[in-house]
């Protein structure tokens, strides 16, 4: 069985995955569970084409150390139960910004207060 999969498999070109090996040996008679292909697959090292991503090139490298936080940001809680509301303070202007209001129109706009409910 497994000899049949890796021919079917390089008459493909390399590119059919289990579930086109399993319509193809269906096709020739062969009767076999889908599962069955793709663990004879597995053992054999013989993977369809990925159509998803594409490969990966870029990886960093494991002891590289990821930039530090310059901001400080904080953003662990204060206490149990806390709603926090900041206000808006909304510009008219032609200046690119980053929200937008009503009908999507995107205004300027600046966070002047945070306040912390209980």
């Amino acid at each position: 069985m497994t000899a049949m999969i890796e021919q079917i498999h390089q008459d493909n070109y390399g590119v059919h995955g289990a579930r086109k090996i399993w319509h193809e040996l269906r096709r020739r008679g062969v009767e076999v569970a889908r599962c069955t292909v793709e663990r004879l697959m597995r053992e054999s090292g013989l993977r369809g084409l990925l159509r998803d991503k594409s490969p990966r090139t870029t990886r960093p490298a494991a002891e590289t150390r990821r930039p530090g936080d310059l901001v400080k940001r904080d953003f662990t809680m204060k206490g149990l139960g806390l709603l926090v509301i900041a206000r808006v303070l909304v510009a008219s202007g032609g200046c690119p910004s980053v929200a937008s209001f009503g009908a999507g129109w995107p205004v300027p706009a600046m966070a002047t207060s945070i306040d912390i409910l209980l």
